[in-house]
């Protein structure tokens, strides 16, 4: 009968110390603002090598409007801006590591994830965007011109996503990565780069060749965060202070700087 009690009280211990385990994980796992606040760090996804969006800048730092955004945030919710990590990532990263925990937030501009399978949600929206063509000077213009070339997208972008949808005979040349599309479409001639306007504009700004051949493709789109459905504190908290950093005019002007930041970089090269 005693080594029955003892058993059971032991039995008991072990379920209440498993349970106290479980609540931990599912802690830790959920992404909640209260472990946000107390491990004081905010890990945040970021588009790779993509301006003025997100990028490594001469002195091996990560930039763009991304960066500025994530650090913003970093800043409202721990009350200091260098209390964020960046990782760059791809969008099959990004869903990875968001469903993982490793990610807080994905703030990667370019992902196609409208019908994405994971159990992802996006916040409010902190941009809105137009699908851009982008040419050469030498080249015709007009979206009825991209019959007879190859428009270069790249992977998984939502440029990408909305040719293959509204304009399937069109040639599409995909690549892996912004710089990949651009060298293609330097090295080819009869070659159009199709991406978000700010990124064509951007290039179009940078190099006197280039030219915006079509300004917008199809309707507006909306820019993001990206986070796990199961972050509901977070996903709150988000929601309500997109919508402060747009009545306070931050996000205009973290573009705007985020534009000037990449075009002085370039002329230094």
């Amino acid at each position: 009968m005693r080594y029955y009690q003892r058993f059971w009280q032991f039995g008991k211990k072990v379920r209440i110390m498993l349970g106290l385990l479980g609540v931990l994980l599912l802690l830790g796992c959920e992404n909640s603002l209260d472990s946000i606040k107390d491990r004081r760090i905010l890990h945040i996804g970021i588009s790779k090598a993509t301006p003025p969006f997100g990028y490594v800048d001469s002195r091996g730092e990560f930039a763009g409007l991304e960066v500025l955004l994530g650090k913003k945030l970093a800043k409202d919710l721990l009350g200091d801006e260098s209390r964020v990590s960046f990782q760059a990532i791809t969008q099959e990263l990004a869903y990875k590591l968001l469903e993982s925990g490793e990610l807080d937030i994905v703030l990667a501009s370019s992902f196609a994830i409208a019908e994405n399978p994971h159990a992802l949600i996006s916040s409010t929206p902190y941009m809105y965007a137009n699908i851009s063509v982008l040419g050469k000077s030498s080249q015709p213009k007009g979206i009825q011109e991209l019959a007879a070339s190859a428009v270069l997208v790249r992977q998984d972008s939502i440029a990408a996503a909305y040719f293959a949808s509204n304009y399937p005979t069109i040639t599409l040349q995909t690549c892996l990565d912004l710089r990949e599309c651009l060298a293609s479409f330097v090295r080819e001639e009869n070659t159009y780069f199709a991406d978000s306007d700010m990124i064509i504009t951007a290039l179009a700004r940078q190099n006197p060749s280039f030219v915006i051949s079509v300004p917008a493709l199809g309707d507006p789109y909306p820019i993001a965060p990206l986070l796990k459905s199961s972050s509901t504190s977070l996903h709150n908290w988000l929601d309500k202070e997109i919508t402060i950093l747009h009545k306070e005019g931050f996000l205009k002007q973290a573009f705007s700087s985020a534009l000037q930041s990449y075009d002085d970089e370039q002329s230094l090269r």
